[in-house]
């Protein structure tokens, strides 16, 4: 009946009375959709965008220490470019660019690590950066034949392709597809909202948000997908595992074909939120 006095009201007097807003305030909920992003520009046609690996030895670790991994496998490479470049970093390998990140942070290497028939440990790594890889770091990737493990045995590497995404036939990691699944669990960027006893910006508005950024279409819908998605690392090694980020699984559809790698959300360039194609 008076605005002005309920505007008015402080927020002692709101919270002696038990109450979050002003009386007669009510939240209104909008959507703005996001701007779809321009496609990654596309590297020139003389650079290769990914580089596949077979992991051999008996003790190769379980999927859910995919991040510990893909973590690995990119220290063994800024190594390799260090020797042989005067220690300079590779701003493909690393995505920093002298003291901090890169502002263009999907362009850069993406570590994809995907298993064997029975899903359970490592088998393949992939690495990807949309803008491609220079002689220099092709010559690291040529040279990476193993990976040491703390507290066991180093890994063996095989290199068994090396060239452009779209020359390549990998049809669960490449596509093209309509469907798409989660492989390793969704780390959602931001820690969700509760409005009015509702969820705000929660894992399916994340996920869209991601899909935008990275310029691929708006799908027409997302379902959710049961797993062990706990099980999986959700940190960097050294990093405390309080730190890791909510995880979740989805489906994904699409009215048309998209090619991958798709890869969105936290850690998505160690080995998180990797989408595999469902033909």
């Amino acid at each position: 009946e008076d605005p002005l006095s309920a505007l008015t009201t402080s927020i002692t007097d709101l919270r002696g009375q038990r109450l979050l807003a002003p009386p007669g305030a009510e939240w209104i909920d909008y959507t703005v959709r996001l701007p779809a992003s321009p496609p990654l520009r596309p590297a020139p046609p003389d650079r290769p965008t990914l580089a596949r690996f077979r992991v051999h030895g008996g003790s190769r670790p379980a999927m859910r220490e995919a991040v510990a991994v893909a973590h690995l496998v990119r220290a063994a490479l800024q190594a390799r470019f260090g020797r042989r470049n005067e220690d300079e970093v590779s701003s493909v390998f690393s995505g920093r660019a002298g003291d901090g990140p890169r502002t263009d942070q999907h362009r850069h290497a993406h570590y994809l690590v995907t298993p064997d028939a029975d899903g359970r440990r490592v088998c393949h790594v992939a690495v990807w950066a949309p803008e491609g890889f220079g002689p220099a770091e092709v010559t690291a990737l040529a040279g990476l034949t193993e990976l040491r493990m703390r507290d066991a045995d180093p890994l063996r590497l095989a290199l068994t392709a090396i060239g452009r995404t779209e020359q390549m036939r990998l049809p669960s990691l490449l596509g093209p597809a309509r469907a798409w699944r989660s492989l390793t669990p969704f780390g959602l960027p931001r820690h969700p909202k509760r409005r009015g006893g509702r969820e705000v910006d929660g894992a399916v508005d994340q996920i869209r948000r991601e899909l935008a950024l990275r310029g691929l279409p708006e799908p027409e819908r997302i379902e959710p997908v049961r797993g062990a998605w706990l099980e999986y690392r959700r940190t960097r090694p050294g990093r405390s595992r309080l730190e890791g980020p909510r995880v979740v699984g989805a489906r994904l559809f699409f009215s048309e074909e998209v090619s991958g790698p798709i890869a969105l959300g936290a850690l998505s360039h160690f080995g998180l939120g990797l989408f595999v194609s469902e033909r």
